[in-house]
């Protein structure tokens, strides 16, 4: 409800789709980072619930950081330049809006990121 620039997308399931297997895992690791060092941080809830499932959310994303760093570590996580390309448009796009206005934006769409990451799961 907070989000009020509707012409902007940070994230478009049409491009996370786009993401070829091989580059998820990489894309996925950048996307936390920036989720959790980025937008979490910059996202001031205007409640007491949204604080809680804000920081739910960020807690699940560090754990989820902590394995893929693993995988990282261990060369089973290609990093191309799809997935390059991919955050450095995510992370422009991020830093054209005002700073309150990017985080918004960035939790209102996150929905569009776990559902990626359900889809590339299971495939």
């Amino acid at each position: 409800m907070e989000d009020t620039a509707d012409d902007v997308r940070l994230l478009a399931k049409s491009a996370l789709q786009g993401i070829q297997a091989e580059e998820s895992c990489c894309f996925l690791r950048h996307m936390l980072r920036f989720y959790v060092e980025t937008v979490f941080k910059h996202h001031t809830p205007s409640s007491s619930l949204i604080e809680r499932k804000t920081n739910t959310l960020a807690n699940s994303f560090l754990s989820i950081k902590r394995d893929l760093r693993q995988c990282h570590a261990e060369m089973k996580c290609h990093c191309g330049e799809e997935s390059r390309t991919m955050m450095k448009k995510i992370q422009n796009t991020f830093e054209n809006l005002t700073l309150r206005a990017a985080a918004v934006k960035a939790i209102g769409e996150i929905d569009i990121l776990i559902e990626w990451m359900e889809q590339d799961h299971q495939n």
